[in-house]
């Protein structure tokens, strides 16, 4: 695995953690909103925002199993880089790993 692939592979994977831990945060927002009976539809499409943003992330992160750049080791070759998300990766990279090559 190139540097460059390894530097695309960390930076796709710590967005994509971004992406799905605001998701979260939306999604608990959106409920409490709707629980006190107050306006969503401003919560609602950041929601929707952050999910297709961490969708097109893994997108691009399976497309590149698919063409071969990003290897089934390559959690264990970026180790170092994705420091505390290494377990995070690990477990969603392996699914995928599994699914596209």
């Amino acid at each position: 695995m190139t540097n460059q692939a390894k530097k695309l592979f960390v930076r796709l994977w710590k967005a994509e953690h971004k992406a799905t831990t605001l998701s979260h945060k939306l999604n608990s927002d959106l409920d409490v909103a709707y629980r006190l009976d107050k306006p969503t539809a401003r919560i609602a499409g950041k929601l929707e925002t952050q999910q297709n943003k961490a969708s097109d992330l893994v997108n691009q992160i399976c497309e590149n199993i698919e063409i071969g750049l990003f290897p089934h080791n390559a959690v264990e070759l970026c180790e170092d880089q994705l420091g505390d998300l290494v377990g995070y990766v690990c477990d969603c990279y392996a699914d995928l790993c599994l699914n596209y090559q």
